[in-house]
């Protein structure tokens, strides 16, 4: 199963065997695999922001995940809305 131009480094035995784990794993397990990824996907855009600026809040750090994952209109309602609730909490 090739995913096009990705270097892929696995077998194609051991590729057909990751497949055949995950038709067979219910849907909340790979629901709970799928959150674990974004959890880690989280920590580690965490850890760059913080490698080029210490100081980072976690505001800051919430920032520019979104700006990173959202396309930029989506991004932009986002902050909009976050703007208005902080607005709202002074």
């Amino acid at each position: 199963m090739s995913h096009g131009s990705v270097p892929n480094d696995t077998s194609p035995e051991v590729e057909q065997m990751q497949v055949e784990l995950y038709r067979h794993m219910t849907p909340s397990r790979k629901w709970e695999l799928l959150d674990g990824l974004f959890r880690m996907a989280r920590q580690f855009h965490a850890a760059g922001v913080r490698m080029k600026n210490p100081q980072a809040t976690d505001e800051e750090i919430l920032t520019e995940w979104f700006r990173a994952t959202l396309d930029e209109h989506l991004f932009n309602e986002v902050q909009q809305y976050r703007d208005e609730r902080a607005r709202r909490a002074v």
